[in-house]
């Protein structure tokens, strides 16, 4: 039998004459390759099992373990989100066609604010929905933990609930049905029978979804975690110390392993002092799941997107690539403006001629605007 080890070297430079044969060594005997070792770790050399080593090789993301971030940057209604989801849910179906038993986070979106994160919600259950109509052998489950999910079916019963009755049924506060848009409803003896079955209250149209295809309570996310998950910064922040969730986020011992993606919408918005919390944030969360995570970040109004998200999730900047299209790849197609004014006591000036006059100079400002890029 031989016996073979590798090791870490220590950080002292070794000369070229005992470089290559410094550290390995073979030998037929265990009390000899015992005595190699120890001797070695007087060197203050470190080893790493081979076990550990493919651990560690199954626990890296898409490619290999290397921080890699992705910043889109884009007008609003030009396809951000969907430029995250559509490779996102596509690693998805390759690891389920692939028949991968495990069952792991694959994919995390967070989001700013929760309204946001609900209507992103639908859209990708919707999506999910169109992907398992043409890969019938597929199934992409989903899952959302913010406020409003509850811990179990029971606590949608209990007066601290937002999700409101309707007659026998209770309604889902975060979803709509993707199919016509009216209200989800799961009704009192499912919830008796512990049934994740939400139903439209459209009775033509009659769309449905269970706890295989979309998980809506914290039981449910931590016994059997979706394929992609739907939370928020603070839900984040709460749960990498919870026992029960904290293996949704790639922590702990029962993390199979951790997230290849991760989606940040609306950077922007992590600015000033919350933004400073959130990098925090994100530099604890890298570190307890024991590798880099791979960011992407969307926003519409960055400058220097690499530099910021850099700075946001502690990413190197060479290892930033910044993804927005060249003015030729847009059509102008209308814009909405939004003015808000507030008035000032002290200037003792009228609001309504502050925003009369007002309006009236933006109206010019974007006319000027028109004709010279017309021109």
């Amino acid at each position: 039998m031989i016996l073979m080890y590798h090791h870490v070297a220590p950080p002292h430079a070794v000369p070229l004459s005992k470089g290559p044969n410094e550290g390995w060594e073979f030998t037929i005997s265990p009390q000899g390759f015992e005595e190699q070792l120890a001797t070695l770790r007087r060197r203050n050399y470190r080893f790493t099992s081979l076990a550990e080593k493919v651990d560690a090789i199954k626990k890296r993301g898409i490619e290999d373990s290397k921080a890699i971030g992705t910043i889109v940057c884009a007008g609003t209604g030009s396809g951000k989100t969907l430029a995250f989801y559509l490779p996102a849910l596509s690693s998805i179906v390759r690891h389920l066609l692939t028949n991968s038993k495990d069952k792991w986070v694959k994919s995390i979106a967070i989001y700013p604010r929760s309204e946001l994160l609900k209507d992103q919600l639908g859209e990708v259950i919707g999506r999910c929905e169109s992907l398992r109509n043409e890969l019938s052998e597929t199934s992409i489950k989903v899952g959302a933990l913010y406020g409003d999910v509850p811990y179990q079916l029971q606590n949608i019963k209990s007066g601290y609930s937002k999700w409101r009755k309707d007659g026998d049924k209770y309604v889902c506060p975060f979803l709509k049905c993707v199919k016509c848009n009216h209200d989800l409803r799961i009704s009192e003896s499912d919830i008796d029978s512990n049934k994740e079955i939400l139903s439209c209250a459209n009775n033509e149209c009659k769309w449905s979804i269970d706890g295989n295809k979309f998980s809506f309570t914290r039981v449910s996310l931590s016994k059997n975690p979706p394929d992609i998950l739907f939370t928020t910064t603070e839900m984040l922040n709460r749960n990498l110390s919870n026992n029960e969730l904290r293996h949704l986020f790639g922590v702990g011992p029962l993390c199979t392993r951790p997230p290849e993606l991760v989606l940040l919408d609306e950077v922007h918005t992590y600015e000033g002092r919350h933004g400073a919390q959130v990098s925090y944030l994100l530099r604890r969360w890298s570190y307890l799941v024991g590798q880099p995570l791979r960011f992407v970040g969307l926003s519409a109004t960055l400058k220097e997107a690499t530099s910021f998200l850099s700075s946001l999730t502690g990413t190197w900047q060479r290892d930033i690539d910044e993804i927005s299209p060249f003015s030729d790849e847009l059509e102008s197609e209308g814009a909405e403006y939004l003015i808000a004014l507030r008035g000032d006591p002290v200037s003792k000036a009228a609001l309504l001629s502050t925003t009369i006059q007002t309006t009236t100079i933006i109206i010019k400002t974007i006319i000027t605007i028109v004709l010279l890029v017309g021109h």
